[in-house]
């Protein structure tokens, strides 16, 4: 595709970790990788995933490739372009749109190709940063409630067996006897003393069988919606792998016609100078 970006004055030199060359940008490697990151979109997928950083190291393959169609070459990890993107292009981006906003009374020239692609790459970043951060909100108000739940439940299983305590020692205070127990008296004490002792266990243990019960339950709907995005993430990436493979096949489709057509054409031009050369 033709270069119809205003070129830049500056050069941008940005030196990665990777054993990578030292890549010198210019507006016409930023105007492509713009549209390589609007084409596969690394911000529908959680920062710092596997899935994300995955769409990073494909675009730089594709800008990689480029040399072999293209007089621009590209020299990039992923890492790099994360980095241009995020770190350079963005914040270069919302200061020039700060300066427009604040340069009142001035005609603003018409926005680039470059323009358009950054700002939609700065749409999607923010919210793709406002929907993490809102699901990180939602995860803590969760386990905010479920631990205040647990505590609840815990407390009151405190309340109710403080209560049965002091309840047993009052009837046993009332039933203490005036005369000494005989041998049987005590045996049928001490049975009935044992039978509320375990009661009492068993009324704790069923209360902390529920309070774990509540927990686990928790948990696992927590783990299941984790695993439905997943899965729906999945599905994207999936959709959209296959969406650039349909796109491949037609260029390679119209790449073919169009060499079919020039070789139609050779041939007719080639028959028309046959039949000059005859009449000659």
């Amino acid at each position: 595709m033709p270069f119809r970006g205003r070129p830049s004055s500056e050069r941008d030199i940005m030196s990665t970790k990777d054993p990578k060359p030292i890549m010198c940008w210019l507006r016409q490697h930023d105007i492509l990788l713009a549209r390589e990151v609007v084409a596969l979109d690394p911000y529908q997928h959680p920062k710092g995933s596997r899935e994300r950083f995955a769409l990073w190291e494909k675009i730089a393959a594709n800008l990689d490739g480029f040399h072999l169609t293209n007089q621009i070459n590209f020299s990039v990890t992923g890492r790099s372009v994360r980095d241009r993107v995020n770190l350079v292009l963005i914040r270069n981006y919302k200061k020039k749109m700060q300066e427009e906003r604040k340069a009142s009374g001035i005609e603003v020239p018409p926005p680039t190709e470059f323009d358009q692609l950054m700002e939609e790459i700065v749409d999607r970043a923010e919210d793709a940063e406002k929907e993490q951060k809102a699901g990180q909100d939602e995860r803590k108000e969760k386990e905010d409630r479920d631990r205040k739940v647990a505590e609840e439940a815990r407390a009151q299983a405190l309340e109710r067996v403080g209560q049965t305590r002091k309840r047993q020692g009052v009837e046993a205070k009332e039933d203490k006897p005036v005369k000494r127990r005989s041998g049987t008296e005590t045996i049928e004490y001490l049975k009935e003393r044992s039978q509320q002792q375990m009661r009492l266990r068993e009324e704790e243990l069923k209360i902390q069988r529920e309070a774990q019960e509540a927990n686990a339950k928790a948990q696992q709907a927590f783990t299941a919606q984790l695993l439905q995005q997943q899965q729906q993430q999945q599905n994207m990436f999936a959709a959209l792998q296959k969406e650039q493979q349909q796109q491949w096949q037609q260029q390679q489709q119209m790449q073919a016609s169009i060499m079919l057509q020039q070789q139609q054409q050779s041939q007719a031009m080639m028959a028309i100078l046959q039949e000059l050369v005859k009449k000659n």
